[in-house]
């Protein structure tokens, strides 16, 4: 599956000098194997800056303030026209690993990713879609709605081989879904191949040594507005 880049950004221009010295893997964290997360539709905050009015304008039962009505969130004074069914929703899951020879790791798409030899940490992404409706709300997305991606901000801590620990810049990456089918997408990738297509394949191997932060996660329609980020949610 093809994923598409935010930014080129090179990781060797944030390594330390090769005199620095080496930590290995001397700051805080704690084994983490991934998540799983369901997605809800993405509303504009209360206040909501992008309204006519920049303040509350209701409240609840008990005295709460609001905003009404509820609005999908606006980018550019623009908001996604697609909705959930009522049986609709996305679901986000990584999970990590430590593979012993990155140099046999392969794209979605099934040709090597050419990562050098040696271990790497690897953070397998997958999503999947139901349910959701073209901007009529009767008519489930299909192949002419393509261009659905799931948007990832990272910031990584790795014990460099030269430069030991090190935070990166963030970076940015986007992962495509599959092409729309009677309201369904679906991605299956890593972060590996992500990187390669960002950093080039001799910086997207990470070290066995890795912290993955993750500071954002959405879903984005085929125009790039936010369409649904983690969360939960119930219906009467």
């Amino acid at each position: 599956m093809r994923l598409r880049s935010l930014a080129g950004i090179s990781i060797a221009s944030l390594a330390l000098s090769a005199g620095s010295a080496h930590s290995q893997c001397a700051f805080d964290t704690g084994p983490a194997r991934g998540f799983r997360t369901s997605m809800v539709r993405a509303y504009l905050p209360c206040p909501a800056t992008f309204r006519d009015s920049p303040f509350a304008n209701n409240q609840t039962v008990s005295g709460v303030d609001a905003c009404s009505p509820v609005i999908p969130y606006v980018e550019h004074s623009a908001g996604t026209p697609y909705s959930f069914s009522a049986k609709g929703g996305c679901s986000v899951q990584t999970k990590v690993k430590v593979v012993s020879d990155c140099s046999q790791l392969n794209s979605s798409e099934g040709p090597s990713l050419n990562l050098p030899a040696g271990a790497c940490h690897v953070t397998s992404v997958r999503s999947s879609c139901k349910g959701i409706m073209k901007a009529s709300g009767n008519t489930p997305i299909d192949s002419t709605d393509a261009g659905w991606t799931l948007a990832v901000l990272s910031r990584a801590s790795i014990d460099d081989p030269v430069g030991g620990d090190m935070t990166l810049i963030d970076v940015p990456m986007t992962f495509e879904f599959s092409t729309p089918d009677d309201g369904k997408i679906s991605l299956d990738s890593t972060s590996a191949e992500a990187l390669a297509d960002i950093l080039g394949t001799g910086d997207a191997a990470l070290p066995p040594c890795t912290s993955m932060e993750i500071l954002d996660i959405v879903i984005k329609d085929p125009t790039g507005l936010r369409f649904a980020a983690p969360g939960t949610a119930t219906a009467q």
